[in-house]
């Protein structure tokens, strides 16, 4: 993590509760798979396009183990902000966990309208099911079904719906998440009752399965990787995650910001396809690599469209009263432009007989149209 200091490098972080680098590094090749892949995260929601992956970013976050980033239906952005522990005891003598909860208390009172509104997500990933952790997970799911502290509270205490080493854990995390308010860094006047339930209300346990002798996370993802290696080779796939692996190890103690087209440009010289989950809008595309549409714009004759086409990268070049301007076509983009079609051929511009919307022809297929600065697009 960054901030780390020597002596913390040194201590083993598994006899502390925390993830530990191997961990970290691992998992956060994980998460590059599924950006790469344009795969759902568990705890971002299904419903949540992955589009960029943040390392222990501590400048951007108060939670600086990873961030994950995904696009949403709405044309809004969902953030999830996940904190990695191997074996997390949830006791005030747990320093991982307390230091962990004071960034938790700090998105729960700083950016409360955001995390209510469901755009922010707060996850904790660990290896260890242990006892503790099971009982706030049990803590979460009640919370979760429940709009106020008061109901929450109520809910636990009734006859049945929980045992006595569940309450216990509560009464823990009480005194945790009062400790963790206390800190200079969180500024907060609501009660430490109110701020456990805000956290467990939107904190997702996510369960790793990365070490040892179940490696099922690694070996799952490293199917899906099939998909875009050469001729769905397990060799390759389980070498493209290598690499991802490596990539991980690089980008956390720099706090990268990675996006998809980052990741490929980074994966250069290494043998993968496209992005599988937009197959239709690369045929689609595929049918432009040679085409050349003319586009009658007032001012400009014989002014033209020169689609061109590679694995990685379309770039569709306009002439304009200010010179060629780029159109980078990006799957999912927010900011859609109207799209030309003539003859089967896809072209931008602003005047033509036939306008039609993306919705109508791209969208379907997963593109849509943005302006960049001659920037192309990984679909």
């Amino acid at each position: 993590m960054v901030g780390r200091d020597e002596a913390e490098q040194v201590t083993s972080p598994y006899s502390t509760g925390g993830g530990g680098t191997v961990l970290e590094h691992r998992f956060g090749a994980v998460l590059l798979a599924h950006l790469l892949l344009s795969d759902p995260v568990s705890a971002l929601g299904d419903d949540a396009t992955p589009v960029a992956v943040r390392f222990q970013d501590s400048g951007f976050s108060p939670v600086d183990d990873l961030i994950v980033v995904g696009d949403t239906a709405d044309g809004a952005q969902r953030r999830l902000w996940i904190g990695v522990r191997r074996a997390p005891r949830f006791t005030t003598s747990d320093d991982s966990t307390a230091d962990l909860l004071v960034s938790y208390v700090r998105v729960v009172t700083d950016h409360w309208d955001q995390v209510r509104a469901g755009r922010w997500r707060l996850a904790l990933a660990v290896v260890s099911p242990n006892p503790a952790v099971q009982q706030v997970r049990e803590l979460a799911v009640i919370a979760q079904g429940h709009p106020s502290d008061e109901s929450f509270r109520a809910a636990v205490k009734q006859a049945g719906r929980t045992n006595e080493a569940v309450r216990t854990r509560l009464f823990y995390l009480d005194a945790l998440i009062a400790q963790a308010a206390s800190s200079q860094k969180v500024t907060t006047a609501e009660p430490a009752s109110e701020l456990t339930w805000r956290v467990l209300h939107v904190l997702r346990l996510w369960g790793l399965r990365l070490e040892g002798v179940d490696e099922s996370d690694r070996t799952a993802v490293a199917g899906r990787l099939r998909n875009v290696v050469p001729s769905f080779s397990v060799a390759g796939a389980d070498a493209l995650f290598e690499v991802l692996e490596r990539l991980s190890r690089r980008f956390a103690p720099a706090g990268a910001s990675v996006t998809e087209s980052m990741l490929r440009r980074q994966l250069s010289g290494t043998p993968i396809d496209r992005n599988p989950s937009y197959t239709a809008a690369w045929h689609v595309l595929d049918t432009l690599s040679t085409a050349e549409t003319r586009v009658q714009q007032p001012g400009h004759h014989g002014g033209h469209c020169v689609p061109h086409v590679s694995p990685a990268r379309l770039t569709c070049l306009i002439p304009t009263t200010s010179g060629d301007r780029s159109a980078a076509c990006e799957p999912s983009s927010n900011r859609l432009q109207r799209i030309m079609v003539s003859g089967g051929r896809m072209c931008r511009g602003r005047r033509r007989s036939r306008l039609v919307a993306p919705g109508k022809f791209l969208a379907g297929h997963g593109l849509s149209c943005r302006p960049t600065d001659k920037q192309g697009c990984a679909p």
